[in-house]
């Protein structure tokens, strides 16, 4: 065996069809992958381990690449005070009103992705700017769209700041202290952990956690600009090229 195998060996992972055991952490990444390329086992083992790392580095200092989400919002759903850019990812409130529909939120100013998630993980970003009220995160296709009710109780996972105060949408609103102010929200989904998280993509810090759940229905990505006519739109960003960069390196690598 050579240095460089023994060296991915001895941070928790076996091949072929391994499961990544990194930091006492199984994130179950590598048995596709050793089908994938079972031919090139030293790489399969060093790309492994920099998967698991990069996941756990994630958890820790909050850098989910490998999940980037292409987030297009859904014009159907949106508030009828809110105004959406032609591609999708930009939202503001309006004082034109879209035509009413029982598809949109009647209370509360947002609007959602128009793609679901039931599996996996995702992870989207949303430039908030230094406005002082707005919401971003996820909520359960059964969401009630006609009351204001937003907890996590009836299906909303949110980061909050409004009245320049953050909160998120446990049941009751849980409060925060952030020493620094996210500029750009970073929100993230682990389906089946049952994990929402969020994160200060400048600082690259975590803030909250929603964990515990076991989700058995369809999440949306969610964002909300509140009510405010001076405040700029709020800009949606996949997260990153993570998600399509390390594939071609390894393909690369694996070429014969």
């Amino acid at each position: 065996m050579t240095r460089l195998q023994s060296r991915s060996l001895n941070c928790g992972l076996r091949f072929p069809g391994a499961k990544c055991t990194y930091a006492g952490t199984d994130y179950g990444l590598c048995g596709p992958l050793g089908k994938m390329f079972a031919r090139c086992t030293i790489l399969y083992c060093l790309l492994c381990h920099l998967c698991c790392r990069m996941i756990y580095e994630g958890t820790q200092s909050n850098t989910y690449l490998l999940f980037a989400a292409n987030v297009i919002l859904d014009l159907r759903t949106a508030h009828r005070n809110l105004t959406v850019s032609e591609d999708g990812k930009q939202v503001r409130f309006s004082d034109r009103l879209l035509p009413d529909s029982p598809l949109r939120f009647s209370k509360w100013y947002g609007i959602l992705g128009n793609e679901s998630f039931s599996s996996g993980r995702h992870y989207y970003e949303v430039e908030v700017g230094t406005r002082g009220c707005f919401s971003v995160g996820f909520v359960k296709e059964s969401v009630e769209r006609m009351k204001y009710i937003v907890t996590s109780e009836n299906g909303f996972l949110l980061l909050i700041l409004e009245k320049n105060v953050y909160n998120v949408s446990t049941t009751p609103l849980t409060s925060l202290s952030l020493n620094d102010p996210p500029k750009k929200v970073g929100a993230y989904v682990d389906y089946e952990r049952g994990q929402v998280s969020f994160y200060n993509v400048d600082t690259r810090s975590h803030i909250y956690s929603f964990t515990g759940y076991n989700f058995s229905e369809k999440l949306y990505p969610a964002v909300n600009p509140c009510n405010s006519m001076t405040s700029g739109p709020l800009i949606i960003s996949p997260g990153g090229l993570g998600n399509t960069l390390l594939p071609v390196v390894v393909a690369t690598a694996c070429s014969p």
